[in-house]
C-alpha cells in the first residue's frame, strides 16, 4: 500500500511541479530572487510537516495492518 502511494505522489508531482513551481519561482525570483531549488526547498518543508501533524504514515500502516 505504501509503495503504491508513493508511486502515485511520485507521478502527480511530476505532472504538477511544472505547473506549481514554475510560476512560484517566476513570482519570487524578482522580489525575494528565490531560485527553483529553494522555492521547492521550502515546499518540501512545508509538505514534510502537514504530513507529520496529520499523521499520514501512521494512519497508513494501521489500516494496512488491520
Amino acid at each position: 500500500m505504501a509503495f503504491g502511494v508513493y508511486n502515485g505522489g511520485l507521478a502527480i508531482g511530476g505532472f504538477l511541479s511544472p505547473l506549481i513551481i514554475n510560476p512560484l519561482t517566476n513570482a519570487l525570483q524578482n522580489t525575494l530572487h528565490m531560485n527553483i531549488f529553494l522555492v521547492s526547498g521550502v515546499l518540501s518543508v512545508i509538505i514534510t510537516v502537514l504530513i507529520v501533524l496529520v499523521q499520514f504514515q501512521a494512519r497508513l500502516l494501521k489500516q494496512n495492518l488491520a
